[in-house]
């Protein structure tokens, strides 16, 4: 879930890319993208997955924009009703963006490519 955000945008891009930036040509594509994505794969919880993966999260290029925020924080009230509980999961969540804590100890930062964001979920 973590990747599908990202995907979808270099998707978009090579999309553009390919019909040499001329908008009348990719944006009926693009229409199409965008109400698929909007049906079917626009969820807070893929918002939340993409923020919280390492591999984009800590990328030079990565931007959280206010529908990215806005899902993440839409998932944590479904996910955790004590609000008391939500507020010390957000102070860990400034902890993740500055990698503060365990998340700017060195071995956290060389494996922030090499393990599947959901490694700790695994059996």
């Amino acid at each position: 879930m973590g990747f599908i955000y990202e995907a979808m945008d270099r998707a978009k891009e090579k999309i553009q890319k390919n019909f040499n930036n001329v908008l009348t040509c990719y944006d009926p594509i693009w229409a199409i993208i965008d109400r698929r994505w909007e049906t079917q794969l626009h969820h807070p919880l893929h918002a939340a997955a993409y923020f919280l993966n390492p591999q984009f999260h800590y990328s030079p290029n990565f931007q959280a924009d206010a529908e990215i925020k806005i899902g993440l924080y839409k998932c944590l009230e479904k996910m955790v009703p004590d609000t008391n509980e939500r507020v010390k999961i957000d102070l860990q969540i400034d902890a993740f963006k500055n990698a503060r804590g365990l998340f700017g100890i060195q071995n956290a930062i060389l494996t922030r490519k090499k393990k599947s964001p959901g490694y700790l979920f695994l059996p």
